[in-house]
């Protein structure tokens, strides 16, 4: 994390808020994400930009048959992996939302997934949970085991921006889109659509309190 930067006046107050929707690259180090206290601000600027992704994607993949749209999106999905886009997070997203408002999610995820040559099914939750299972090992393993090593998944994308090889000149001053955060909320966000119980368990006036609040004015602005 960087230093907590102070805002002097209304003026840099104005210019940092207003900056928030016009910030295209260093996300990470604009005045609003650096002034708040966790400094996690910057997401609504990666949010901001990629509504014109999650846009055009819906004009030029509109209502076709539903796999289709999977595998489109898969690809879309795929190729956004590759160069580093945070379109990967985002289309991941576009695709789950699709699934559960138009390919009935969470009636299919309650049926289970057939086992080819098999009368039974394999339980939906159990994917879900080995998808977030993997995020928190890798967390585990840059962290505590292989220090060393937790940006070499960072190397293995295309520098979009500045080399046609790979991405060795990241900026760890910046949020970067990592595949173990992936993993773990893709997991979860797939279990939560499919499940009523952890519905009705996160929907409760705490959580929904908390939610609110987690975007309000900072006490340090």
């Amino acid at each position: 994390m960087e230093d907590l930067y102070q805002i002097p006046n209304a003026l840099v107050y104005f210019n940092s808020v207003f900056n928030i929707f016009w910030v295209t690259n260093g996300f990470g180090t604009q005045a609003a994400a650096l002034a708040w206290p966790t400094q996690t601000l910057w997401i609504i600027s990666v949010i901001f930009q990629q509504s014109y992704t999650v846009y055009m994607t819906m004009v030029m993949i509109p209502y076709t048959r539903n796999s289709w749209r999977v595998k489109a999106l898969l690809l879309f999905i795929l190729t956004a992996f590759w160069v580093q886009s945070w379109a990967w997070f985002t289309i991941t997203g576009l695709l789950i939302a699709d699934m559960v408002c138009n390919m009935s999610y969470e009636e299919k995820f309650g049926r289970g997934i057939p086992i080819p040559g098999s009368k039974f099914r394999l339980p939906s939750w159990m994917p879900c949970v080995f998808l977030m299972a993997i995020g928190l090992a890798l967390q585990y393993i840059w962290v505590d085991w292989r220090p060393e090593y937790q940006n070499v998944l960072l190397e293995g994308h295309a520098g979009l921006y500045y080399t046609g090889g790979l991405n060795y000149d990241y900026d760890l001053h910046q949020p970067q889109a990592r595949d173990e955060n992936y993993l773990l909320l893709t997991g979860f966000m797939l279990l939560l659509e499919g499940s009523d119980i952890l519905q009705f368990l996160l929907n409760n006036p705490v959580f929904r309190f908390l939610g609110r609040r987690s975007l309000s004015k900072s006490p340090s602005w």
